[in-house]
């Protein structure tokens, strides 16, 4: 848990949750009321230095609106992937060894790498666990995952009458809490199977079973773990060629 090497595989422990301050949420509410409009405006005013048109104010408007109907939801980006770590050296010299440790994650959706970097390894175990500590405290479960009810309306991991079990099933290894490292295809961005997560907000609601004969392939941790490895570094390198 102290240290960490570059090439390193993590995970995120959960979303992240928005919030904001009582202060700025009261500011918001208060400019957002019908009665406080011509504050509004000149609040608008004080920041552009003009006066705005009424399409302007109608957006701003529906911007604090998003803040305040955001504050207590939970943003799962990054969850569902393996994070790989690398340290760059006198980036934070206030870190007292010199280093910045940044994490990043190849996007399939918007081909890309998404990236965050931390000024030492207390700020990044508060958000991240190594896959290595994953695996040692994670029970192994060796089991089909399904849910038994859609999630959101959406019905992403669910079994039906069309469901090809050597395409479709998606068999969990390792459990660390409600999160799922599972192997398999997830139906939309891979056409063979491969190591990915899943994230607790699939767990949560406790709809959702483990099915099927117990599978003992995967007890061996190092062999997942570089096998996941050279995965999230394969396709981290397909998006920086």
């Amino acid at each position: 848990m102290g240290t960490v090497l570059t090439g390193d595989i993590y995970i995120k422990r959960g979303p992240f949750v928005y919030t904001v301050s009582e202060k700025d949420k009261q500011f918001y509410e208060e400019l957002l009321d019908p009665k406080h409009d011509d504050d509004f405006k000149n609040y608008l005013k004080d920041a552009t230095g003009h006066d705005s048109s009424e399409q302007v104010v109608a957006g701003v408007k529906e911007m604090f609106r998003s803040f305040v109907r955001d504050i207590g939801t939970k943003d799962y980006y990054g969850c569902k992937d393996f994070w790989i770590s690398t340290i760059n050296d006198g980036i934070f010299p206030k870190n007292g060894n010199g280093k910045c440790i940044t994490l990043e994650f190849a996007d399939v959706v918007q081909r890309g790498i998404a990236s965050k970097a931390f000024s030492s390894m207390d700020e990044l175990n508060k958000e991240f666990i190594s896959l290595r500590s994953f695996l040692q405290q994670g029970e192994y479960v060796g089991k089909n995952f399904k849910r038994t009810k859609p999630l959101n309306g959406m019905c992403f991991y669910m079994q039906n009458e069309f469901s090809i079990p050597e395409c479709d099933d998606i068999l969990t290894l390792y459990r660390y809490g409600d999160i799922l490292l599972v192997y398999g295809r997830d139906g939309f961005n891979t056409i063979k199977p491969e190591y990915s997560l899943i994230p607790a907000n699939f767990l949560e609601d406790g709809n959702y079973s483990f099915y099927g004969k117990k599978n003992k392939e995967y007890y061996d941790q190092e062999a997942v773990y570089e096998a996941v490895k050279k995965q999230a570094h394969a396709k981290i390198k397909k998006y920086t060629m």
